[in-house]
């Protein structure tokens, strides 16, 4: 059975680009090419993949890109836009526990809220004492990195 970390074969590395090109949209005014089926309880894409023993196991979307490309991790796999459907290389780092995502999920009413607020020349800092964001997060709000 493939385990978490090891390397995908040749045929597999076959069936998960084909899920791929079926299964993720075409990148949208953000550059996200955003997965279109299931997710996992924290909203991140999920697919079903085969193991060299074709036994089926679930893995994040975004993680089988990173890993076609880069090969396997044993580091966690971010996405810097934000979307956790999000498949696009470039938006796919690695990165460690400390400097992982919170795991908040940002209603779309919130962020259009701090967006007008930002507008209204409400400060970064005032908008996320207001919402329970930081001020960095507001920044990648009002300035289009996430959704």
């Amino acid at each position: 059975m493939m385990t978490y970390h090891q390397a995908m074969d040749e045929t597999t590395r076959a069936w998960v680009r084909a899920a791929l090109e079926r299964n993720v949209a075409p990148p949208n005014q953000m550059g996200c090419a955003r997965w279109l089926r299931g997710v996992d309880d924290l909203g991140f894409g999920l697919m079903w993949v085969p193991d060299p023993e074709r036994v089926w196991v679930s893995r994040r979307a975004h993680r089988m890109v990173y890993e076609l490309e880069h090969g396997p991790t044993r580091r966690l796999v971010r996405q810097t836009c934000g979307d956790r459907r999000c498949t696009t290389l470039e938006h796919l780092t690695p990165a460690t526990v400390a400097g992982r995502p919170t795991g908040r999920h940002i209603d779309q009413e919130v962020v259009v809220a701090i967006r007008e607020g930002h507008h209204r020349g409400e400060t970064q800092r005032a908008l996320g004492i207001k919402w329970g964001v930081s001020p960095s997060h507001v920044s990648r709000i009002v300035n289009g990195l996430v959704r």
